[in-house]
């Protein structure tokens, strides 16, 4: 019958439904605009760097769709087609490039105008079959991938910075990267069927020994800070993070620090010395939510694999949220350290002698948010579920502008939150005992 899909378009629209609720996640696409808002009025990252980091985010996204993601064994194992598998994670790759599309329209639009940033939304189309592409041939040449591809981006957001006549290195990388970018269609079904069924192979047989010399790195690490009752979950969010199982929450973090470059640029533009203290929070509040909600949703649905276990120690819920709070402070402590490190450092020095009095206003904005997310993702986890995500949206704006308040007008008042919410984080605790585990 016409109407009937192929195989490979059932199994694509079935992979859709699996991760459209991340796709379409309303917190990842606030993020991205706010992101793409910093990068406008910043500058932070020059067209040339924005390219060499899209192409590594595409490459290293279509390494894990082709080789390391676990759905990849049960979907080659149907009858997808010659190049059905290929066709799938093509049209997988773009869902999941459509976010790093708008970052680069913005960093080139922010150098040459809006219209340059459309046309680079548009050429970042052919990312997908770009980053399959690149995939293969950067399994060929290393045997296996890693995080070396991103390395020309990095050594171009540095020398963008420095004053060493590199314009020219950096705008033909760009183009040997656009000029591969507009082969690719043409070139990755070729590459595919060539080299694909080795190149899988070896991947499935490869040792995977550094996982366990990260986790035994950061328990050694985490020996004298942390209470053994819960190290080994902590150590387990950072294996996790660290080995982006949550690309969103990953992302998250990793652009939380464009907060620090656009308090740079409204340090500069300050109307009065009386708006500094606003900025700042400002600045750190947009930082504060990528920090929270890397340290939230995504992560703690990871975490329930390994429930059961937990539920054999004593006080699981206790020490669950112990954990998760510990995790989600500690990157809110180091992301408020780089904020009040912005205020000292900028301007040679000109607002150092604020940072004492910004010390608690920031940092507790920065717990505050973390908290708040990490309690409301306990109190509302439904199994794998967490109900009324979405409303995060909503309230975690709330909580940063009372906090932020407070900060200005009288900081002491920022240590009655936590009084405040003492009954909320005991609720959650005890939901994590009470949920049903149905896996």
């Amino acid at each position: 019958m016409p109407d009937i899909p192929a195989p490979w378009e059932a199994a694509r629209d079935l992979r859709w439904r699996a991760v459209r609720d991340v796709v379409l996640d309303p917190i990842a696409m606030l993020g991205t605009v706010v992101v793409a808002w910093a990068l406008v009025r910043s500058g932070a990252v020059g067209h040339e760097a924005a390219v060499l980091l899209f192409a590594a985010f595409a490459i290293r996204t279509g390494d894990e769709l082709l080789f390391t993601r676990p759905d990849g064994e049960l979907l080659r194992v149907h009858p997808l087609g010659l190049t059905g598998f290929l066709k799938v994670r093509l049209a997988e790759l773009g869902w999941w490039l459509h976010p790093p599309r708008v970052l680069l329209a913005a960093c080139v639009g922010a150098g040459y105008g809006f219209w340059f940033g459309i046309a680079a939304w548009a050429l970042g189309g052919y990312g997908r079959s770009f980053g399959l592409w690149g995939a293969i041939h950067t399994r060929r040449a290393s045997g296996r991938h890693g995080g070396w591809v991103w390395l020309p981006g990095a050594a171009a957001v540095v020398l963008q910075h420095a004053d060493v006549g590199a314009e020219a290195v950096l705008l033909g990388a760009a183009g040997v990267v656009l000029t591969f970018a507009t082969i690719a269609p043409w070139a990755v079904e070729g590459a595919y069927l060539a080299h694909f069924d080795r190149l899988v192979s070896d991947a499935a047989t490869a040792p995977r020994s550094r996982t366990r010399v990260l986790w035994s790195a950061l328990r050694g690490l985490s020996l004298p800070i942390v209470d053994r009752g819960i190290r080994s979950r902590l150590v387990r969010d950072a294996v996790l993070t660290l080995r982006l199982q949550d690309p969103q929450g990953a992302i998250l973090l990793l652009l939380a620090p464009l907060s620090c470059l656009l308090l740079v640029g409204e340090l500069e533009t300050l109307p009065t010395p009386a708006a500094m203290p606003w900025r700042t929070l400002t600045c750190a509040a947009l930082g504060g939510a990528a920090v929270a909600y890397g340290t939230g949703p995504g992560i703690h649905r990871l975490r329930m694999a390994s429930m059961p276990w937990e539920r054999t120690s004593a006080h699981p819920g206790r020490r669950a949220l112990a954990s998760a709070l510990v995790w989600a402070l500690g990157l809110a402590t180091l992301h408020g350290a780089a904020t009040l490190a912005t205020v000292a450092l900028t301007q040679g020095g000109r607002f150092s002698g604020d940072v004492a009095g910004l010390a608690l206003p920031v940092l507790g904005l920065e717990w505050a948010m973390a908290h708040f997310v990490v309690v409301q993702v306990f109190a509302n986890q439904r199994g794998k579920r967490i109900l009324g995500e979405g409303t995060l949206v909503l309230s975690l704006p709330v909580v940063a502008i009372t906090i932020a308040v407070a900060g200005v007008l009288m900081p002491a008042l920022i240590p009655v939150y936590f009084i405040v919410t003492a009954g909320m984080t005991a609720a959650a605790a005890a939901r994590y005992d009470a949920v049903e585990v149905t896996w």
